[in-house]
């Protein structure tokens, strides 16, 4: 038997249990860094049963203000945000001390691990199919972007992470865009301000964002370019393993026309994909209404047809895609038959220290600051420690150098931290500084499938157990930094842990020292106050710098 045949996985105690009274359990779809994704079934009266997703954060996380502060503002935002193009939100409450969101279950994997399917068998999306995807999108978007309350106060929502992973596709052919994680509204201002910060795959950021400008339609319009020429073309534009190598290749490298890759495309359609992919804001695009107006434009058959056979290859697809065991999808039938027969209560029992959570219209906060002076798109890009959507874990780029006493003099181990396809954090070590994007750590709330990896991508080898302990609580340390940043400045910070004997954190040093009195500080030596290491002969001590990395 191989090892992964004999690996035992421990049955998770959530599954069987009910939540915020009437959502049961049924099995854990993902986890990610900070939270964990669950099929769940709305359960009512006279044997009423219909299937939801609950999400819900880590309990490590539970009383970590930050993750919560995040968590609750995206409930708020998906509360406004009522399309059919869009997941919903349809519960949101708190129990035992955590926050709890349920969703519109949708019966679909997300276009990223279909794409990987596609491609092992060596086949593309059809362009139809393709273009009414995208079209579907952007209807969404332009849905968010113009958003109005009743009282015509304008909400402007930039969703600021549209990939592939992000668009769910059903098996009756309708199309989802989901994860408002790190989405920003009008008048919004975060506190990670700060140029060095950067929100969103990098892959799919264009040069201004890239350049520290915050979000705005043509973010979202930029990125459903890119997102659409991956489908039509089957690879990525920019995107390759080194991700130094994927900015400059955003910033200087032009695509070639799509009509290089897929030459039955429509004529008209290189430049339609051109302009929305421009690097230049100004010239793409006003509005996800027109890009998709020009799709429509040239779309050759009728959206109707377009939109039945798109469901047949999808349940064709969709059918198969479980038996290819490298991509990591869960059986919809699976799925399917867990919700219609829920396994028997399991032991855990709330509390009753429960309660709903009612949301009012949002109303947008004070106007935001000007945006800051253009910068050239030629000029370095400084990159933040992490970036990272609450719970469905967006893009993270960070430089983490870990080095034990009593060797402080000697030169720091780098060692590059990501999520992996489960989840789990791994990390590797070398002699020189390595810049690393975290890879989405679990599928975003409506997701029925773990993220897969990509095929060609090389497993990280992994962490040692100081390692992975203190990678256990960069995204709760993430979070500081997004609350923090922007009152306490982003300096480059070293945490210094002394760890007792049998793993317990004695004391947690900042440096510089007079950070430690700041908000900021106070918020990192809480998140590594928690981390667990695990039991060593003697006392140890460790010295973590955070560095914000600038790439040439």
């Amino acid at each position: 038997m191989s090892e992964v045949e004999d690996e035992v996985v421990a049955p998770d105690p959530m599954v069987g249990a009910t939540v915020l009274g009437r959502y049961r359990i049924v099995a854990r779809l993902a986890a990610g860094g900070m939270g964990v994704v669950y099929l769940a079934r709305a359960e009512g009266a006279a044997g009423f049963a219909k299937p939801v997703v609950v999400k819900r954060i880590l309990p490590e996380h539970n009383t970590n203000a930050n993750i919560a502060r995040l968590f609750v503002r995206e409930a708020k935002i998906l509360a406004n945000l009522q399309h059919p193009n869009i997941v919903g939100v349809i519960d949101f409450g708190e129990e035992d001390g955590a926050y709890i969101m349920v969703l519109d279950y949708v019966r679909a994997f997300h276009l990223g691990l279909w794409l990987l399917y596609r491609r092992a068998q060596g086949w593309q999306l059809p362009i139809a199919g393709a273009i009414y995807i995208m079209t579907k999108v952007l209807d969404a978007l332009e849905y968010a972007h113009t958003l109005k309350l009743p009282d015509g106060t304008q909400l402007d929502i930039i969703h600021a992470d549209v990939s592939p992973s992000n668009i769910l596709v059903d098996t009756d052919g309708h199309v989802k865009l989901l994860d408002f994680g790190i989405a920003r509204m009008r008048g919004e201002v975060t506190k990670t301000t700060d140029k060095a910060t950067i929100r969103g795959k990098l892959a799919y950021l264009p040069l201004e964002a890239l350049d520290g400008s915050p979000p705005s339609v043509q973010t979202d319009v930029y990125a459903a370019g890119i997102t659409l020429y991956e489908l039509l073309a089957g690879a990525h534009p920019f995107a390759v393993e080194d991700d130094t190598v994927t900015i400059a290749r955003v910033i200087s490298h032009t695509p070639p026309p799509i009509s290089a890759a897929r030459p039955e495309v429509p004529p008209e359609l290189d430049a339609i994909l051109e302009r929305g992919m421009s690097k230049l804001r100004e010239t793409r695009y006003a509005s996800a209404k027109e890009f998709a107006r020009e799709l429509r434009r040239v779309q050759p058959i009728p959206e109707d047809e377009v939109a039945a056979s798109l469901a047949l290859l999808v349940r064709q697809d969709f059918a198969s895609m479980p038996d290819m065991p490298d991509l990591g999808a869960i059986s919809l039938a699976e799925l399917e038959a867990a919700w219609r027969n829920p396994p028997p209560p399991s032991n855990v029992v709330a509390t009753g220290r429960n309660r709903a959570i009612e949301f009012a219209p949002t109303q947008p906060p004070d106007p935001e600051p000007p945006p800051p002076a253009k910068r050239s798109a030629a000029l370095p890009i400084a990159i933040a420690i992490a970036v990272v959507a609450a719970i469905g874990v967006a893009a993270a780029v960070l430089v983490l150098a870990l080095r034990r006493a009593p060797d402080d003099d000697a030169p720091p181990t780098i060692i590059s931290v990501r999520d992996d396809s489960k989840g789990a954090m791994t990390a590797s070590s070398g002699a020189l500084p390595v810049v690393v994007t975290a890879e989405p750590s679990a599928p975003a709330a409506s997701s029925v499938a773990p993220a897969a990896p990509s095929a060609s991508a090389p497993r990280a080898k992994p962490a040692d157990p100081f390692t992975a302990a203190v990678a256990k609580q960069l995204p709760a340390m993430d979070a500081c930094v997004r609350e923090h940043a922007g009152a306490d400045g982003a300096p480059e910070i070293q945490i210094r842990f002394t760890v007792e004997p049998s793993g317990a954190v004695q004391k947690v040093e900042l440096t510089p020292a007079d950070l430690t009195a700041a908000p900021l500080g106070q918020c990192i030596i809480g998140a590594a106050r928690q981390t667990k290491f695990p039991p060593q002969p003697q006392e140890t001590k460790l010295t973590i710098p955070l560095k914000a990395r600038r790439i040439p």
